[in-house]
């Protein structure tokens, strides 16, 4: 289990929409903002109070809903009116009021049937200690935290859900026992001599698979696509946009770098849902961004934790000599940060202490232990402070050359992303 598998609560926005008929129909769509999934669902209700905010919808919305799905749900809502009519309020309050706008055929919009799944109600779930732990909420002491041995965020999400609402078809719960059932049942038969070679490679499968896993432990494939297949409505072009821009595509360039290891360990699976998962990884298509991503792009720009590495890796992220403009912001940036440089290593020799450049987003400060210090510090430093032992501190010269940092960090960005 990493950092990022450990729990997502979910950023939806949600539509209602309350028929007004006898039946006392309510409809309801819900947005994740984060990973572009659209649940729809149709309940016939009995309780009477209600409250939401209505939004006037055209028929017209009817087939925008069709062209944003990836799939075809229109056989299966088209008699549920309310549904989607919530699901058109939806997306019409993403464009006015989140100044969001979905790519043709990017979403994942699914009708989610009440038959099928058993309904957990907050409370049970909460008794149980299902999700998340009674006495104390950041405590990884539920049955999520005990399960939870995912290696992507994708996978601890779909763990949450069905541990909230596990699913009752028979052919489902077969199908995922089948994948499993070698990797368990070793441990209980390795007496049977027959069965010994089969379960010992599936077993090698599951290590294998695992093992190619943990390259994506850091990535969140529906984040990712969800802000790919996104655009604003009202389009800024700003340096923090085209910051963002830069970091999906050395996401995107990690992804299809890593599928293959992937898709190798699944090969002759005999599982009928490992080897659709196959088929799904092994698209030609993914083969073709490939190509594309990583024709443009530096092999050696992985994404950053943070600080100037994270910099860096956006600044250089375009391969050299794919526009000439960029190639001489990119030496202006250069010069600038080691000028930065030049003169921490001039006061550092001036005052005979060691201070430390540390990289925040409003630019370059210094850092010195307090234990490296007796006293105060010497004239000419200002905005000091203390953190973690710390002092934090800069100076006239270092925000003047901040601010040229900056410029040329920013003409840098906005030209990449151009490229």
């Amino acid at each position: 289990m990493t950092a990022l598998s450990a729990k997502y609560e979910g950023n939806y926005v949600i539509a209602l929409l309350e028929g007004r008929g006898v039946a006392r129909e309510v409809g309801m769509a819900a947005l994740d903002k984060d990973t572009g999934k659209v649940m729809l669902v149709q309940l016939c209700v009995e309780d009477d109070e209600r409250a939401g905010t209505v939004i006037a919808v055209s028929n017209k919305c009817v087939h925008i809903l069709s062209s944003l799905s990836a799939k075809s749900i229109y056989p299966l809502v088209n008699l549920r009116y309310y549904a989607l009519s919530a699901t058109c309020a939806l997306f019409k309050h993403a464009e006015a009021k989140m100044n969001t706008r979905f790519a043709t055929g990017s979403l994942r919009i699914r009708y989610v049937p009440v038959e099928g799944t058993m309904m957990i109600d907050p409370d049970t779930a909460r008794n149980l200690e299902l999700v998340e732990n009674m006495t104390y909420r950041k405590s990884a002491h539920s049955l999520f935290g005990v399960l939870n041995h995912t290696y992507t965020a994708m996978a601890s999400r779909l763990l949450r859900v069905n541990l909230l609402s596990p699913i009752t078809v028979q052919t489902s719960i077969d199908a995922r026992l089948d994948v499993v059932e070698g990797i368990f049942c070793i441990r209980l038969i390795k007496g049977w001599s027959t069965y010994l070679s089969e379960f010992i490679r599936t077993e090698d499968r599951y290590t294998e698979v695992r093992d190619a896993l943990k390259a994506f432990n850091k990535m969140d494939f529906d984040k990712l696509i969800v802000s790919l297949a996104s655009q604003e409505v009202r389009v800024a072009n700003t340096a923090k946009v085209a910051s963002s821009r830069i970091l999906q595509m050395l996401n995107l360039r990690n992804v299809v770098k890593n599928l293959p290891l992937l898709q190798k360990a699944l090969a002759g699976s005999q599982s009928q849902l490992l080897r659709i998962i196959h088929d799904l990884i092994s698209d030609e298509r993914l083969t073709k961004i490939e190509s594309l991503v990583t024709a443009n792009l530096n092999e050696d720009g992985a994404p950053a934790k943070g600080g100037i590495g994270a910099v860096n890796a956006r600044v250089y992220a375009v391969k050299a000599h794919r526009n000439r403009l960029l190639d001489v912001a990119r030496e202006t940036y250069k010069e600038n940060v080691g000028d930065i440089f030049q003169l921490n290593r001039t006061l550092s020799e001036e005052h005979e202490l060691p201070f430390v450049l540390v990289y925040q987003e409003t630019g370059f400060v210094y850092t010195l232990k307090k234990t490296d210090l007796e006293g105060e510090l010497p004239p000419g430093f200002t905005n000091v402070s203390v953190k973690k032992g710390k002092w934090v501190f800069t100076s006239m010269d270092l925000q003047k050359m901040n601010a040229r940092m900056k410029d040329a960090l920013d003409e840098t960005l906005m030209l990449s992303d151009a490229a």
